[in-house]
C-alpha cells in the first residue's frame, strides 16, 4: 500500500484544444472544469515523477433529478469546495466516532483513507434501526449514491476514515 497523504506529484496536463501545461498535483486536491456539452472533454495526465498518481476524474452529463439549494450542514462534514453547480464536502470519522446524516441529494463518493464502516438506517426517524451492515473502503473507492435519510456511520476499524462527497446541482 502507498502513502499518499503529503506526496506532490509533478505532471504535465494534457487538455485537447489547449497547450500542455507543467502542474503539480496535490493528494486530495478537488480540481473543476468545464467543458462544451456537446464535444467530449479528451484530458491526458502525464506522471513526471517515479511516485504513483492516483487520480479520479468525474463527468457529470446532467443535473440529477433532485437537488439541495442550500449547503449541507451536519456534524462530521466539512464544505471545502463551492463552484457553480457543485460542492464538495469532506467527512472525517476517527476510529470509535458516529455521525447521523440525512443527505438530501445526488453525490458521488470518493474514498481519501479507507476504514470498516457500520451504516444503520433509522426506520422511522428515530432510534429504532431498520437495517444495518459493515463494510470495508479502501482510498479510491467511489460510488454515485442516491438521496438518504436518517443515516448513521460508525467508524468501527482502527484509522481514520476520510471521503468526499461530491453534490452536483
Amino acid at each position: 500500500m502507498f502513502d499518499f497523504k503529503y506526496i506532490g506529484i509533478n505532471v504535465i496536463n494534457h487538455v485537447k484544444g489547449l497547450d500542455p501545461e507543467c502542474d503539480c498535483m496535490e493528494f486530495g486536491e478537488i480540481r473543476y472544469g468545464t467543458h462544451k456539452s456537446d464535444k467530449p472533454l479528451v484530458h491526458k495526465i502525464t506522471n513526471l515523477t517515479d511516485r504513483p498518481l492516483f487520480a479520479i476524474d468525474a463527468e457529470v452529463i446532467k443535473s440529477p433529478p433532485i437537488t439541495n439549494p442550500l449547503p449541507l450542514v451536519a456534524e462530521k462534514h466539512k464544505l471545502v469546495k463551492t463552484r457553480d453547480r457543485c460542492r464538495c464536502y469532506k467527512l472525517t470519522l476517527k476510529p470509535g466516532e458516529s455521525v447521523c446524516v440525512s443527505y438530501p441529494f445526488f453525490y458521488l463518493r470518493v474514498v481519501l483513507t479507507g476504514g470498516t464502516i457500520k451504516t444503520e438506517l433509522s426506520t422511522g426517524g428515530g432510534n429504532s434501526i431498520g437495517l444495518s451492515w459493515e463494510q470495508e473502503y479502501v482510498i479510491g473507492d467511489l460510488k454515485w449514491m442516491e438521496p438518504c435519510m436518517n443515516m448513521k456511520q460508525t467508524n468501527i476499524g482502527n484509522t481514520t476514515y476520510d471521503v468526499y462527497l461530491a453534490e452536483w446541482r
